[in-house]
Parts: C-alpha cells; structure tokens; sequence
C-alpha cells in the first residue's frame, strides 16, 4: 500500500507551494446528515472599530476549503496554528498566539495578528491568553469570565470548555443554528481571512512540511528506496496506518525511537504521501456495506495518467463500487448496465487496494479493519454484472421486481447474522467480501450455518443482539421468507462465479417430478439435488397448513413450533412429515396437496436410507420450501401482511 500511495503522490504533489497546498485540503461536507445545509462562521476581527464582526456563510464543498485553507487539526499536543478549524476553544486561545509567534518577525500580517492579540485578548491567571468574550459581546450581557473562572476553581482546561460552551450557544441562539450545521470556524482581521495572505500561506506549507522534517538523520527511504536524509518520526503525521506505530513491541529495540529504524521517509516521498492521503480521502472514499473504504489505485506502468484523468478516473471507479454495493441504485438512475459498464481508460493498467476502515467523527483514531489488495476494475464490473444477472433469473422465478433479488454487497451484510457488542464480528462479513472481490472459494456448510442462524434470528425473535432489523412486526414473517429466497440467490451467484466448496450431492433431474412448472424451475435453476427437493417440498407443504391455520385464527402458525431451528436429524424430519401429513388432512387441504405430497415422500424415501444432508442443511431447505410458499402467496394477494 505504501507504494501504491506513494505512486499516486508523485502524480498530485506538484512542486510549487500553491500546487501542493491545493492538493492538502481536507474534505469538508456541505449537509449534516439530516440534509442541513452547513455554515462557516467567521469571527473578523476589525482593529479600526475595534470591535468583533460575527458572519454566518454557507458551505461549497470544493470552494470552501480553498478559501479559508482548510488543512485539518494539528494532532495530539501539537500547537494548533489553522484560522481555520472546526474546534472554537483553539480559536479562543491559543491559535492566534501560536500564529504571531510563528510569522517572521516585521511581517505586516504578524504586526497585524499581534495588534489583535493585544486588543481583544485577556491574560488569564497562569499565563493563558484568552479571548475577550465577555468585553466583545460575544456571550450575553450577563456572563462573567471571572464568575466563571472562579466556579472551575481556577482548571482551565474547564474553564475553556465552558468558555467555548458559552460562545457556541451564544451564536447559534443569534443565528438559529443547531451544533452540527457548524462545520468550521474561521479568523480574519479587518474583513480578510488570514488565508488571503501569503505570509499565513508560507506558515501552512511550513507546518505541514518541514515541521514534519525536523529530525532527520542519514539513512535509507522506506518508500522509494533510496539513500539521503530522511525523517524518523514523519509517519505519525500521516492518517492512514502504513505500520504498527501504537505497539511498542514491533519497535526496533522495543524503543519508542526503535521505530525510525522500521520506518523512515524523505522529504519527496513524505510530501506524496500527503497529498495521496488527500487525494484518496476527497475521491476515492466509499462505503461497502456498512464499512468505511478507500480505494487506493496502483498502475502498471511507468506513465502515470495527469491528475485530470486521475479524478475523472476516480469518479468512474467509485461509481462502479457504489453500483457494486448497491445496485439498486444503478436501476433507480435508470440506466443501461451495458453502457455503464463499458471499459473504462485505464481499466487495463491499475489495479485497486481496498481498505476498510473505523474512524470515529471528531478524534484522530484511525483502525485499518481489512486491506484488500491488487483487485482488478475489471473484476468489480464482473461481479456487478453477473449480480444483475441473478436479479433477472430471481424475477423470473419468484416475479415482482429485479430490484427485490439484488444481491449486491450490501444485502449480502444482512444475509450473514452478526453479533452487536462483538467487536470482532465484523471480520466475517469482511472475510466474505475479501473472499467474493478476490475471487477465492467459499465453505457452503459455513454459508449454511450462517443462513441457519439468520432464519433462528427471525423466528425467535433475536433481533436486538444482531445487525438484522425489521421496521414493523407485522414484516417479519414476510422478510425472513425474503431473506431465505435471498440466501438461494447467493448460492446460486457464488455457483455461477465458480466460488462455492463444499457442496454435496449433484442436481436433480427433474423432468420426472410431478409438480407445477414454475416449481420446477425454481429447483432446477437453484440446481437442488434429491435431498433438498424433499425438505423443499415438505417445507412447502408447512406453509400450505400454516396458511391454513391462520384462516382459522391461529396468527403464529403452530406448525411452525414442530421446526428445530438449530437443526434437525432425519428422524426428527420424518416425525414431522407424519405430522404434516395428519394436519393437512386435519384442516381439509391434503385433497389440494396430496399430489406435492406424495412427490415429497417418494423423493425423500430414496434418500432416506444414505441421507446426504447436514441437520442445518435440512432446516435451510425446509425453510426455503416454506419462503417460497409466502412468497407466492404474497404474490397473489399483493400483500406483505398477509403473509
């Protein structure tokens, strides 16, 4: 990956301090999640008038961070020198001063960042130079800074938070604005931000250069190899985790400074990295299921495209993604599949890294969760298409719409039953997605477990310790039968891509079997063998006695209290076809089902005495002859509900 990165950087570093600044800027989202359009706040400092001007702006996702240079928080201790950040208390005290302190002396702008210090800044006890809220206004006429130094007991990291507090409610009282509509505030003195000024702009590029380079020793490039000066502790500036730097074990000499010896950078390369991360963070930023991921691009050859085909490129590649994870969305644009998908330019000549992330909102936290690497576009564009295949075979089969048989990577998280509160759960699901994009086998007694326990979830109702959700009671029935339907058309996906291991038995030759056409189909297609057309069969059948028994009042179907949903053993199959048997005759349908019944029994006898199914296999298959009985009989009435 630090290669990959490193490539990409050589493309958008640039050499000249504007060119490697534009490419520097953090992203900056112009709607809070609810839709809210975001503001910028700027507190103008007019010297002349001597007062403090407060400006709400609106955001523009491209234009706003170029104006004001939003370049991020510096991390950990480090002083904070942006005038332009998210985090007002920095604004409040120290941000200022660390820029005057910084500015080379005799500059104008320096001259001019000093006269506001001294104009509307406070020395607090301690030493700690605070704004002047309290003589500008900028909390209400009844506040006191001393009132409220004295109620933290003199603590001013408190008594900042509460400082800030004061500010913050203040404005976005004045201004009607609700906390999260706040993306940035900004510092200008006299009407100009400091970012109009190139004194503040040579400050920027110094703090994210040559701070970074500070100690060098003679050694040798981690990234391009070669020998000169490098930097020994440059990687904790960079966001993402190119190495352990957290453990103090994988230093060399078990030495917080031991690590210079696993990781070093020079400046050329550390100055890509940058503006790769950038790059990434601002174009290649997705989302595969429910996970954070970056796609980090490498090229095969020596040319590396111009940054304008880079981003057009990057724009191609996460909309292929985004189709990947969510097709649905491909069919909501209404647009060809085939046009969509016709190869892109440098198709042939990258390869993508995948790297799936946590990172909390608000802290520097970065957790590399899965790198998958040397992925081919080409492969990404397969997948979707043959997911758009198996959404066509699942309409004709089960009718509504291609939409309601997609899956794509996103309905494949809520096939796989997670556990919430285990914070390694979601390795399983990142395993199926490396297994799927890498093109390796999947275990189909795993997948059946897993099915197994999906189904255990919906019919015991142990929604609140998994990450599968249904919005109305009403819908559970109805939705597990859908997510059974759903499961098949997995199999059947991994089967056509020639990615499922394990699979006993060999498909059925159905010409024989005296049921309805598009039954048939359905098994034949989903290529069952003998075993699992019975538990199909007889899995239709329990629908046909639970429909039945809700006609007669009983809503939860008590048939379905015969099921073992851990598993079931042949014996226990047989018990319940007995069953099955007395209860269609019991509610006066056998008359409708004595034809499926006795398919299922003679199907189910020439196996019986080499039965080739798991106990959790049988329990799938029964439940997917079940779900395709709702499912049809959803398809008649036109509802859900009666399900």
């Amino acid at each position: 990956m630090l290669e990959a990165m490193s490539e990409l950087g050589k493309v958008l570093a640039g050499i000249g301090r504007e060119e490697f600044i534009s490419n520097i800027l953090e992203p900056l989202p112009s709607q809070t999640r609810k839709g809210q359009t975001r503001k910028v706040i700027l507190l103008d400092f007019d010297t002349r008038a001597g007062k403090i001007n407060v400006e709400v702006e609106e955001v523009k996702e491209k234009e706003t961070p170029k104006k004001y240079l939003w370049i991020g928080n510096a991390k950990g201790n480090k002083p904070q020198r942006s005038a332009a950040t998210p985090s007002l208390n920095y604004i409040l005290s120290q941000t200022l001063p660390n820029i005057a302190r910084e500015l080379p002396e005799g500059s104008s702008l320096r001259a001019q960042v000093e006269k506001v210090i001294t104009h509307f800044y406070r020395d607090m006890p301690g030493g700690m130079k605070v704004l002047d809220v309290e003589g500008f206004g900028l909390t209400g006429e009844s506040f006191s800074m001393t009132g409220l130094l004295e109620q933290v007991k003199g603590n001013s990291k408190n008594f900042l938070k509460k400082l800030t507090d004061a500010v913050e409610a203040w404005i976005r009282k004045k201004w009607g604005l609700s906390k999260d509509e706040i993306a940035l505030w900004v510092v200008s003195v006299d009407g100009v931000p400091l970012s109009c000024h190139s004194e503040y702009r040579d400050l920027v590029y110094r703090i994210k250069i040559e701070d970074a380079l500070e100690e060098t020793i003679s050694g040798c490039c981690s990234s391009c190899g070669l020998p000169g000066q490098v930097a020994v502790d440059v990687f904790k500036e960079l966001e993402f985790k190119y190495y352990i730097l957290d453990k103090i074990s994988f230093a060399s000499g078990v030495t917080e400074k031991g690590f210079y010896h696993n990781l070093t950078l020079c400046a050329s390369c550390y100055r890509n990295l940058l503006a790769a991360e950038k790059f990434v963070k601002n174009w290649l930023n997705t989302q595969i299921g429910n996970f954070n991921c970056y796609v980090i691009p490498g090229f095969l050859f020596e040319a590396l495209p111009a940054k304008k085909d880079l981003e057009d490129w990057a724009a191609y590649v996460i909309n292929t993604i985004k189709v990947a994870n969510n097709l649905k969305s491909l069919y909501e644009l209404e647009k060809e599949l085939d046009e969509f998908l016709e190869e892109g330019p440098l198709d042939n000549k990258a390869i993508l890294n995948l790297l799936f992330y946590h990172k909390p909102a608000g802290r520097s936290e970065f957790k590399v969760l899965r790198l998958i690497k040397d992925v081919s576009p080409t492969r990404i564009k397969k997948l979707v298409r043959s997911i758009n295949k198996v959404s066509d075979v699942g309409k004709g089969l089960l009718g509504g719409e291609s939409r309601e048989w997609v899956i794509d990577l996103q309905k494949i998280y809520y096939l796989i039953p997670l556990k919430t509160g285990d914070v390694n759960e979601y390795k399983k699901i990142l395993d199926i997605y490396d297994s799927l994009i890498s093109e390796r086998q999947f275990d189909y007694a795993f997948l059946i477990n897993q099915f197994t326990e999906l189904i255990a979830i919906y019919q015991l109702r142990r929604f609140s310790n998994s990450n599968i959700r249904v919005k109305d009671e009403k819908y559970v029935k109805y939705s597990m039968a859908m997510a059974v339907l759903q499961a098949n058309l997995f199999l059947y996906l991994l089967r056509k891509l020639g990615q499922l291991k394990g699979v006993t038995g060999v498909s059925e030759d159905f010409q024989q079997l005296n049921v309805d056409q598009n039954m048939k189909s359905f098994l034949q297609e989903m290529g069952y063998n003998g075993a699992q057309t019975a538990m199909f069969l007889l899995g239709y059948l329990i629908e046909q006695v639970g429909w039945s028994q809700a006609q007669h009042g009983h809503e939860n179907k008590p048939v379905l209290e015969k099921i073992n949903y851990q598993g079931m053993s042949l014996a226990r199959l047989q018990h319940l076809a007995n069953v099955v048997f007395n209860l269609l005759h019991q509610y006066k349908i056998l008359t409708f089902n004595e034809r499926l019944y006795a398919e299922m029994k003679k199907v189910m006898d020439q196996y019986v005495n080499n039965w080739p199914l798991s106990p959790e296999e049988n329990v799938f298959y029964l439940l997917s002859g079940y779900s395709y009985g709702v499912r049809r009989a959803a398809s008649y009435k036109g509802k859900e509900e009666q399900a």
